[in-house]
């Protein structure tokens, strides 16, 4: 089954505070979107960007929280996000996100698994077996 026929909802909202929305399949012009309350202006192709708040032109357009470009004209709500209507612009960031997070602790090699591969295995990875130590 393919992922887009797995997706239950019209479209993916990543992070609360996107922008945007990716559109699940090809979604009409019309189409209501409930979790974000707004309908599809226009046709919008799958894979592709929904603005699900209004953005000034000149604003950052955000998803996954992060800028990945400038509304180049007003965008309203429902509206097909794309190269038409966004550019890349340069802007300062901030680079010490994930500066707290710390590596897990190196296991010694005594810790690690043991695995062999069957003889006459047609692929690896369905005759893989492994051992734990103790």
């Amino acid at each position: 089954m393919a992922v887009v026929q797995m997706i239950r909802k019209p479209v993916l909202q990543l992070d609360p505070n996107d922008d945007v929305a990716i559109a699940a399949r090809p979604l009409k012009a019309g189409t209501h979107l409930p979790d974000q309350q707004l309908d599809c202006a226009q046709d919008i192709p799958a894979g592709h960007k929904v603005a699900i708040k209004p953005i000034a032109q000149g604003e950052p357009v955000r998803r996954y929280n992060q800028i990945i470009g400038f509304a180049t004209a007003a965008i309203a709500a429902g509206d097909h996000v794309h190269s038409h209507n966004l550019a890349f612009e340069t802007f300062d960031r901030d680079y010490a996100v994930g500066k707290t997070s710390s590596r897990p602790p190196r296991l010694p090699s005594r810790q690690l698994f043991r695995a062999f591969v069957a003889p006459m295995a047609r692929s690896p990875h369905a005759t893989t077996s492994a051992s734990f130590p103790p």
